[in-house]
């Protein structure tokens, strides 16, 4: 919530709900883009979308394995350390989200998520 404020971003969405596991849903904005925060099933999560995308989030492992170069898509990283990556990699991050890259971003980002649905269950995929 301050990580995302300090930011300029204002909440515009936010869910709890006990009764499911303490599942909890934390959304901020600012003109063109979303980060969501999540838990579900105690599994916590940073998503991002682009605002003139609104079908389509991606999920910050994605974007960090990009921004490192990464190769194994499939190791988990706690939302500790990823709420530390948007704070230390945050215009990093926005940079790849801007109107004039988004395409190309949206495309490179897609086909990591496919390599690494790929990498988790080997075999299963037809190319």
């Amino acid at each position: 919530d301050a990580l995302m404020k300090s930011k300029n971003f204002k909440e515009v969405e936010f869910s709890y709900y006990e009764q499911y596991f303490g599942n909890y849903t934390y959304t901020f904005e600012n003109n063109f883009l979303r980060f969501r925060l999540s838990s579900d099933k105690s599994e916590e999560n940073i998503d991002i979308q682009q605002t003139v995308d609104p079908s389509e989030w991606f999920d910050l492992q994605i974007v960090y394995c990009f921004l490192k170069n990464k190769k194994i898509l499939t190791e988990p990283i706690d939302i500790t350390t990823q709420l530390m990556y948007v704070e230390k990699n945050f215009l990093e991050i926005v940079s790849l989200f801007k109107n004039e890259v988004y395409e190309e971003t949206k495309l490179t980002l897609s086909k990591l998520r496919k390599e690494r649905a790929r990498q988790m269950f080997p075999g299963n995929f037809l190319d």
